[in-house]
């Protein structure tokens, strides 16, 4: 049974020497070794499961006395907010004022262009094009893109063929990936 050689794909286990004395050299040595994959990733699955247990022991003991902090500090900040709103004028430039224990502001936020309610894109796009040519493209853009979807469905219903998509510059690729799966 050879030494389990490192390949670049497998990911390098480099905290313990967990490869050493492992040899492979027969079938039924592969049998084995895929029991031992069974228990280990039976092992695997139970640790997980302590592990999630634990966090939702602490989730638990946690967060309803956090979600009590949370509500109560959006309903101060609301408070403060609204008494703020009532009383600009005494914030510098009715938008700032420092306190002992901290500041309130407000902040402009950027400009935002959405559409408007019932109003979709494509009714957008119809009305700035009635504008004119010049309007409509200033304010449309026309995105292309390169459907591999399409082009790998008329590949495999052999409608086009690789030398064709070499031609455009594309090329398709395929492979196969190793597993090893225990029996449960």
């Amino acid at each position: 049974m050879p030494n389990q050689r490192n390949h670049k794909e497998r990911s390098k286990m480099t905290t313990t020497n967990i490869n050493a004395g492992i040899k492979i050299r027969s079938w039924s040595d592969v049998d084995y070794y895929i029991s031992e994959i069974r228990e280990k990733e039976v092992e695997v699955v139970k640790l997980q499961r302590q592990y999630d247990d634990g966090v939702l022991k602490l989730q638990k003991k946690y967060i309803d006395h956090q979600t009590t902090l949370k509500d109560e500090l959006e309903f101060t900040k609301g408070k403060i907010q609204d008494f703020c709103d009532n009383n600009r004028k005494d914030m510098d430039d009715q938008k700032k004022k420092v306190l002992s224990n901290g500041e309130v502001y407000y902040r402009d936020l950027p400009l935002k262009i959405k559409l408007m309610d019932n109003v979709n894109e494509g009714s957008v796009i119809q009305r700035l094009k009635g504008l004119g040519q010049s309007i409509f493209k200033k304010y449309v853009s026309i995105k292309y893109s390169v459907s591999l979807t399409a082009i790998k469905k008329d590949l495999n219903e052999l409608s086009v063929d690789e030398k064709f998509i070499n031609e455009v510059g594309l090329q398709s690729e395929t492979g196969e990936n190793f597993n090893v799966k225990a029996n449960p």
